[in-house]
């Protein structure tokens, strides 16, 4: 028994340092990766749990200006047709800015995640889409497995209206529903988050109306 709790851990570290050093695509917008920023310091994420069907990872800002990630899901599309970046031409994805701190995400998706920054920081660090796998939701027969941030929250209630229908609610699960409800930490991380929105978006109205 020993022996197998050992390799299972052996397992899980393996998957932790090959999953957190992905590449990115290099090139003139995003010229670095997070496994470099990581080396030199500069702001990039760290990947420190990976679950069934969830990843924990710590967004790291190493310098007084907003370092800004975006993250998908499983594939999933953009929330806007337009990013903060003119040089990037897919769209923009939810989300996270960090200034010279250190902030943990949790993301929940059937297959992966991925994470770039290509806005709000020096544009040497920026870095193209790096995919971390979760551990597969085991029969999960294509049910979407709610999904963290403003891209997720339409299919969130969606899923919840097609399972209230598929399923009779029980009071367990009104019970577990009510466990998850938001937390004083959630709301400080929702309003902390939506203060470096704020701070960035309000650098570039100030850089635009300079020119």
């Amino acid at each position: 028994m020993q022996r197998i709790s050992a390799v299972m851990a052996l397992v899980v570290a393996l998957i932790l340092s090959t999953m957190g050093a992905a590449f990115g695509v290099v090139n003139a917008v995003t010229p670095s990766t997070n496994e470099e920023n990581s080396t030199k310091g500069w702001a990039h994420f760290e990947v420190t749990d990976i679950r069934v069907g969830e990843v924990d990872i710590d967004l790291v800002s190493t310098r007084g200006f907003a370092s800004c990630f975006e993250y998908r899901i499983d594939g999933e599309g953009p929330v806007s047709p337009e990013n903060f970046n003119s040089d990037v031409e897919d769209g923009l994805w939810p989300w996270q800015c960090v200034t010279d701190a250190t902030r943990t995400l949790t993301l929940r998706a059937l297959e992966y995640v991925e994470i770039r920054m290509v806005f709000g920081a020096e544009r040497d660090e920026r870095f193209d889409w790096t995919r971390v796998d979760v551990i597969p939701v085991p029969g999960a027969n294509g049910l979407q497995v709610a999904k963290s941030g403003p891209a997720g929250e339409r299919a969130n209630e969606n899923a919840r209206f097609k399972q209230g229908n598929d399923n009779a609610s029980t009071p367990q699960a009104n019970e577990h529903a009510n466990e998850n409800a938001s937390t004083p930490q959630a709301n400080e991380n929702a309003n902390e988050n939506a203060n470096e929105n704020a701070r960035f978006k309000q650098g570039n109205e100030t850089a635009r109306s300079n020119h």
